[in-house]
């Protein structure tokens, strides 16, 4: 305890106010609770937004009313429940490059399926959600069905030399 009677006054400052833990260095006793005081900067800030005429009210109905005035983002995509018969299965393709590709899609619930995705040595596990229009997306790769067994692919390959990012298409089929 004498460690901490001798112990210099720690002052913190986050920021716009400062206070002292220990206000005097040896009266801080074990038997009286510690007791803060604002300090110069806090005492002229809070005098500097009383000559303002900020309180602390209105700076409350501020922030409220900018939290009830700013919109809600909503989901561009909305779910709905697929049928699975459509989705699951394996589906290959080729694209417009002639490299190959294969998805297969299992566990499909609702609107949340399993999905493993693999073209070249490129191999990618995850869970989608599919959207309203039928769509979903694994990693770089977008899954469009546009029919009963017909689906359309698009991978955003970027070129490791030069960094450019480039789309190719492809259909798959199921299988």
């Amino acid at each position: 305890m004498i460690a901490l009677e001798r112990q210099k006054a720690w002052v913190a400052r986050p920021g716009l106010f400062c206070f002292r833990l220990f206000p005097n260095e040896l009266q801080q006793y074990p038997d009286r609770p510690l007791r803060t005081r604002l300090t110069g900067c806090a005492r002229t800030a809070r005098q500097q937004l009383s000559a303002r005429g900020i309180g602390m009210s209105d700076i409350m109905s501020i922030i409220q009313s900018a939290y009830a005035a700013a919109p809600a983002t909503p989901a561009n995509t909305k779910y709905t429940a697929v049928d699975p018969t459509s989705f699951q299965g394996s589906w290959s393709g080729t694209y417009s490059n002639n490299q190959k590709f294969e998805l297969t899609i299992s566990n499909v619930n609702g609107f949340r399926a399993q999905v493993k995705y693999q073209s070249g040595s490129t191999v990618q596990y995850g869970q989608v959600l599919i959207g309203n229009s039928s769509t979903f997306r694994i990693g770089d790769t977008k899954f469009v069905l546009t029919g009963a067994g017909k689906a359309t692919v698009a991978n955003a390959v970027t070129d490791p030399a030069t960094g450019d990012t480039s789309l190719v298409q492809g259909t798959a089929a199921l299988s």
